[in-house]
């Protein structure tokens, strides 16, 4: 908890470590699973873990992360720097989002998607790389048609 993020810079003098200079704030009735790293904040901003988020085991989240009230996230996922959660979200096992980007109030990103785009208020995500849940399922259902033998999704 509070550790310094995985921030470094290739320079002509080798690779130097960026310093980490902000805090993790944890509002009330968050419950942190075991083995979960939150790292502080970055360039002025902190990380931030909103009202009654609960955080599975095995959870990375990066510096100067903010999660919203309400949030379940679960085992495995990992948060990269500087995302923004808003409130009422469920991240699923072993998904990834990528640095910087933001995931608007109530979504919902299904198990192991990889999210490389913001994901819109209310908006529900699958796959790598994730696109809307409705897509993804006419995509499988399509692809369950043309290979036959592979059985149904």
């Amino acid at each position: 908890m509070g550790a310094s993020g995985f921030e470094h810079k290739r320079t002509s003098k080798g690779i130097l470590s960026v310093t980490h200079d902000g805090r993790v704030r944890i509002a009330n009735e968050v419950e942190i699973g075991a083995g979960t790293n939150v790292a502080k904040g970055f360039h002025g901003r902190d990380t931030v873990i909103g009202d009654q988020t609960k955080v599975d085991a095995l959870v990375h989240i990066a510096h100067a992360v903010s999660i919203g009230a309400r949030c379940l996230i679960a085992a495995q996922a990992v948060l990269c720097g500087s995302v923004i959660v808003g409130d009422d979200v469920w991240i699923g096992p072993s998904v990834t989002i990528s640095n910087g980007l933001k995931v608007g109030n109530g979504a919902f990103i299904t198990i192991g998607s990889c999210v490389v785009r913001d994901v819109r208020e209310g908006e529900r995500v699958t796959g790598y790389f994730a696109i809307p849940h409705t897509e993804f399922l006419v995509r499988m259902a399509k692809s369950a048609k043309t290979r036959p033998n592979q059985g149904s999704f």
